[in-house]
């Protein structure tokens, strides 16, 4: 729920410091309620001297907003006393005309003189930025007075059903699409700078170019997200589908599983028979073990691992099969992952049809997909909060009402799409009624769902060294290799680089990136390279120069030519929280759209949307929330896409 404030400013910190600092926004939004001081200081101390400017830029923002919230200015004094050494920013961000020679050049007695008896400010020039501007409407038209005035309103667009969705991750916006061709009125509210939740995280490399924080991988199974993409005009940023997947066995050789022409589910034959790495027991093991799951019911309650134990898959077939797909897919073992999750992996991604099991990708970064949507849903006269911040959001008579720090807002339908650690937050409830005790028991179960911890290990290199555009990588420490595709020409420079930092980046020699013209070699362009990590939770703690040694090595065990390819550049992203694990029992634990409230709706990945933690189960819940929402005004429609066609076969021998 909280915001990097100014795209520039974030990126010049690392990921790794983001979801911290992400994390003491939420200890402010806390401490704030409490009436306590936000701790600005203590966590500056662990800051890289480089960086502490650009975090405490954010962190004043913060502060400052939460005192406006509260109807109170920030003590200008106080701050040049206790931030001196951040004079500059403070400077800048009050506005101040004079350039004070010292910390305490200003004493506060100058500076409260310039605040009227009511509390005001009497000039502009020394108020933060962010609470400067006083509003004269709040979010439903009402006239507003104190130091929440001349923010900008939030407007009506029609006097037609109004509906606020809070969260502008792939659920948030497929409701907004779909909100939208229902003819809805609809205000999408992001915290962040731009859209996207966590699908939406990106880095920027040395030479430049952003990168997706993790490759994302969408299968032709996802038949919802790919709508949204068609019918938002996005399909040309999306790669053309691939169908061959590149299995990379312990030796290094390369396995490809590539669908035949015969119906569903014998498509699957050719490919199990050239993993020529698996004996053909274990070939053999596999396809029934496939077979037996199709026509098996999901069991939401048993251990894929005990599954695969009762219908004799050994170890080896596990690693070399079983494991990796899950992992990947479902962001844990198979042992704590269910056995209904599982299923749908393996049976809807690849058993139904060819195309079912189609890698797509898009061209560069999921976030060109969702700057297209974003774009979108603006011509369609959708009103894109970026960068606001909703504090709470509560059912209030016939509608639910909105609070962001420009007042409160009164729509007829909320839909809250954030993820399952900030609904309990973001939703209050004042009446303590028992309805509403159920309601709270629902969020709080949310919170306890088990994590899914995922890294990608990021690898820049003065020439690429492999044509291989994706792998699937056989009991390493990664599943998935993936070569990105824009890649560019660096400046010549030594090859050679310094020992590992730290945070794991390497640190570059300033003739590596800018010592002159032209490329290092006679090949065309640089390589980046990311091998992705599920379940890294699952795995002994490894330092950033640790893991990237051990992926390196590992990539150079199949790869011969890696080692000899200039490598410049590592850096790992980390994302503590990047999925829910759909464990046994876990789906009892996942809400409907509607289970809290008939106007005020849950999305999100991690809601009842009968799709594990993806980016199709994000789209599916948007779209399940807004089916709520019609539902309720009397007007049901699916707004569900339908399945992919099964081939005769496949109904004849599963139904």
């Amino acid at each position: 729920m909280n915001s990097f404030d100014d795209a520039p400013i974030s990126e010049t910190i690392p990921p790794e410091l983001r979801e911290e600092i992400d994390e003491l926004l939420d200890v402010f939004e806390r401490d704030r309620q409490a009436g306590g001081a936000a701790p600005i200081t203590a966590f500056l101390d662990t800051i890289p001297p480089a960086l502490r400017s650009a975090v405490f830029r954010i962190l004043l923002r913060a502060e400052c907003e939460y005192l406006a919230d509260t109807d109170r200015l920030p003590d200008v004094s106080s701050y040049f006393d206790r931030y001196g050494e951040f004079s500059a920013v403070l400077r800048e961000e009050f506005r101040c005309e004079d350039e004070p020679q010292g910390p305490r050049s200003r004493s506060a007695a100058a500076l409260r003189t310039e605040f009227t008896p009511d509390g005001s400010l009497e000039a502009e020039s020394h108020q933060p930025r962010r609470v400067a501007a006083k509003a004269t409407e709040s979010l439903d038209g009402k006239s507003q007075s104190g130091p929440l005035a001349q923010r900008a309103p939030i407007r009506r667009l029609r006097e037609s059903l109004r509906v606020a969705i809070i969260g502008g991750g792939w659920a948030g916006l497929a409701a907004a699409v779909a909100a939208v061709d229902q003819g809805l009125d609809v205000e999408l509210f992001e915290a962040r700078s731009r859209c996207g939740g966590r699908a939406g995280l990106s880095l920027t490399l040395p030479d430049g170019r952003e990168a997706d924080f993790c490759r994302h991988l969408s299968l032709g199974c996802c038949v919802n997200w790919l709508d949204v993409i068609e019918r938002t005009g996005c399909a040309e940023l999306l790669l053309p589908p691939d169908g061959t997947y590149r299995f990379v066995s312990r030796d290094g050789r390369p396995h490809n599983f590539c669908a035949g022409r015969m119906p569903s589910p014998l498509h699957l034959a050719p490919a199990l028979w050239a993993r020529t790495d698996l004996p053909l027991s274990s070939r053999w093991k596999i396809g029934t073990a496939i077979m037996r799951l199709a026509r098996s019911g999901g069991n939401t309650e048993q251990s894929f691992a005990a599954w695969l134990a009762e219908h004799g898959q050994d170890s080896q077939t596990i690693a070399g099969f079983w494991a990796p797909v899950v992992l990947s897919a479902l962001g844990d073992d198979a042992e704590h992952v269910s056995q209904a999750a599982a299923r749908q992996v393996f049976v809807d991604g690849l058993l139904v049809s060819a195309e079912a099991g189609r890698m797509i990708f898009v061209r560069r970064t999921m976030g060109d997909a969702i700057g297209a949507v974003v774009r979108w849903l603006e011509a369609k006269k959708v009103v894109v909060r970026q960068r606001t911040v909703v504090q709470s959001i509560w059912p209030n008579g016939n509608g639910v009402s909105v609070a962001t720090g420009a007042g409160i807002g009164h729509f007829d339908y909320a839909v809250s799409a954030v993820p399952w650690w900030q609904a309990e937050r973001l939703i209050r409830l004042p009446d303590p009624s028992s309805a509403h005790e159920g309601a709270r028991a629902i969020l709080r179960r949310a919170t306890e769902l088990p994590v899914g911890t995922i890294a990608a290990v990021h690898l820049l290199y003065r020439r690429r060294w492999t044509k291989s555009a994706h792998a699937v990588l056989i009991d390493r420490v990664g599943q998935w290799f993936f070569a990105e595709a824009d890649d560019r020409a660096i400046p010549p420079g030594p090859t050679t680089v310094a020992p590992p930092t730290d945070n794991g980046n390497v640190a570059l020699p300033p003739s590596s990136i800018n010592g002159g013209e032209g490329r290092s070699d006679g090949r065309d362009g640089t390589g980046h390279y990311q091998v992705v990590i599920s379940g890294l939770h699952r795995l002994p703690t490894l330092t950033d120069a640790e893991l990237i040694a051990k992926v390196r090595g590992e990539l150079a065990a199949i790869w011969p030519d890696e080692a000899q390819s200039g490598f410049i550049f590592g850096r790992v992203a980390r994302h503590q929280r990047a999925i829910f694990v759909s464990g046994p029992g876990v789906d009892q634990r996942r809400p409907s759209a509607k289970a809290f409230s008939d106007r005020l709706l849950l999305a999100g990945d991690w809601t009842a949307s009968g799709w594990p933690a993806t980016m199709e189960g994000a789209v599916r819940s948007g779209r399940l929330a807004v089916e709520a929402i019609l539902e309720h005004l009397g007007r049901p429609a699916s707004l569900l896409s339908p399945q992919l066609p099964r081939s005769w076969l496949f109904r004849l021998l599963f139904g």
